[in-house]
């Protein structure tokens, strides 16, 4: 899941996980991550993590690419409103394929085989959201980009936003407990 460490951090776990997201590839264990553990896993693979070409914080809307593998992972869904907050992402890893881009941040998901790895927090729900909004409301408050929303802004609407997104989750995650049952 996410956090606020960063790839390159300099922390013994940063190390660990690393190793064993390694390890679980090569042993075709079904790995899934988002923000940081979608950048650890890309890491893992060897692609390279940087600073995101775009900060993104709250929701910003994810195109499913048009190609076999996003199809099989997202069904017919063509886009939907992810909620973010990073301020690095990743390169594709040599092998993967892309299956979500953003205006912000062009690299928002790929899948190699089992394994899936995104820049997006479709995990979260409303409680969630609120706690890092009151947790970050200074530094939220500090940021000007095109990818940063106000508190404001992240709330309205999210009645509507969480069940868009939250049906992509379910489908992402059938998707990914089903390679754990095979």
């Amino acid at each position: 899941m996410g956090g606020s460490p960063r790839v390159h951090d300099n922390l013994l776990w940063i190390a660990q996980v690393l190793a064993l997201t390694g390890s679980a590839v090569k042993e075709n264990v079904p790995v899934i991550g988002h923000c940081l553990g979608g950048q650890l896993l890309a890491k893992a693979l060897g692609a390279e993590v940087s600073a995101s070409p775009a900060a993104e914080i709250g929701w910003n809307h994810c195109e499913v690419e048009n190609n076999r593998i996003a199809r099989d992972w997202f069904g017919d869904a063509t886009s939907f409103p992810a909620f973010q907050w990073h301020f690095e992402s990743f390169a594709i890893p040599n092998g993967a394929t892309r299956v979500l881009h953003g205006a912000n941040c062009p690299n928002q998901a790929f899948v190699l085989g089992i394994h899936y790895g995104s820049q997006t927090h479709i995990e979260v729900d409303e409680n969630i959201i609120r706690y890092w909004i009151e947790k970050d409301r200074v530094m939220l408050a500090s940021l000007s980009e095109p990818g940063v929303q106000t508190s404001e802004q992240i709330l309205s609407n999210m009645a509507v936003k969480l069940p868009a997104m939250r049906r992509v989750t379910e489908r992402i995650y059938a998707k990914w407990v089903g390679s754990l049952l095979n």
